[in-house]
């Protein structure tokens, strides 16, 4: 996903607001992408998430139109904490219903490194997610979602 936004806007973030047709374009394509091309994985890693309701809007689509075609409902939970970034981009997963999740970590988004300045800032603007789960009672999985960026302070001035 490349920075999936929701209707409304969030004065606290540089985010765009889209218009109710936009939106729910944005949902039609991504439930037909998950669902046809995805082939409806037990976990999906999901980047540029605006926040927890837009990426349970999207579960919700998903889970609608697989049932509207006939399919079985993946039945997706949304997982997704917000992290820093200033543009209101998020990482989370969607989990199939079936899969016992245990836990969920965002790590490091606390975490601050030193600038060469001497100054103290955040190292990660989307903190990684990390899925640590059981699955099945034979078998473990890890799933872990990082989107990289170039931390803002280290930026280059213009």
């Amino acid at each position: 996903m490349e920075r999936f936004f929701d209707t409304i806007n969030d004065p606290a973030t540089s985010d765009v607001a889209l218009t109710a047709i936009a939106f729910a374009n944005r949902l039609n394509k991504a439930s037909l992408a998950i669902r046809t091309v995805l082939n409806t994985p037990d976990v999906i890693g999901v980047e540029e998430m605006e926040n927890l309701p837009t990426l349970q809007a999207l579960a919700d689509k998903v889970n609608a139109d697989a049932v509207a075609a006939g399919q079985p409902s993946p039945s997706y939970q949304a997982f997704l904490v917000e992290g820093n970034d200033v543009g209101g981009i998020d990482v989370g997963f969607l989990v199939k219903s079936a899969i016992n999740v245990i836990s969920v970590q965002q790590v490091g988004k606390d975490t601050t490194f030193l600038q060469p300045d001497g100054a103290t800032a955040l190292l990660n603007d989307r903190p990684p997610w990390c899925l640590p789960q059981p699955l099945h009672s034979r078998l473990r999985y890890f799933a872990a979602i990082h989107h990289g960026g170039q931390p803002s302070a280290l930026a280059p001035e213009h």
